[in-house]
Order: structure tokens, then sequence, then C-alpha cells
């Protein structure tokens, strides 16, 4: 679908691969999916806010489940929002957040920036 909306693209299917592509690709926005086979999205997440080339990058958790828990450790890693898988809202979370100045915030409970 992201595609098809003229974004580019790299899709990636476990953690350790996502940190390879990333720092060679260098992405304005990351999609981890929290439950990734192997190394899961917070994880991979961690590990790529440590590479230098990606700091200031958005960082968005896409997850079919939305526990309290899972929302705020993904906060405190630095994920800018959680979507739920499924819905519309992926597409229009980009579409947001690249149009956000740096500053605004995660909120833990709605997944809004303040």
């Amino acid at each position: 679908v992201l595609r098809l909306l003229d974004y580019e693209v790299r899709a990636v299917y476990g953690g350790e691969e996502a940190l390879g592509v990333a720092g060679r690709y260098r992405p304005d926005v990351i999609i981890l999916d929290i439950n990734m086979p192997g190394m899961d999205g917070l994880q991979a997440a961690r590990e790529l806010k440590r590479d230098r080339r990606l700091r200031g990058k958005l960082f968005i958790a896409h997850t079919a489940t939305d526990e309290p828990l899972v929302r705020r450790v993904a906060a405190e890693i630095g994920f800018r929002r959680m979507v739920i898988k499924g819905s519309q809202a992926l597409i229009e979370t980009i579409d947001a957040l690249l149009e956000l100045p740096d500053e605004c915030r995660f909120d833990q409970v709605t997944g809004r920036d303040e």
C-alpha cells in the first residue's frame, strides 16, 4: 500500500535484517513490528537508535495488540507512535509525522503527539 502512495519502501522480515537495511538506506521513517521473529521491534529500535546516522528519524511501532506496558516501553525507547495493525491509521500517521516538528512528544496513553 505504501508503494502505491509513492513512498519508497524497504521491507525486511526480522530485527537483525532491519539493522542492516536501515544503516545502509537511512530512511525518514522506520516502521517496526513489535513481534518480529528473532529480534523483536523493541530491541531492534534500541539498536537502531544507537546508530548516529539514524538520529532524528521517526520510529513507528506496528503491532497487533495495544498493551499498556508495550506502549510505555515503546515511548521510552523513542517511538513516535504506536499503530494497531489492520487500520488505516498507519498511512495517516506517516503523513502526519512527516509534517510535525521534532519537539512533539509521544503521549503514552493515546499515541497522539502533544
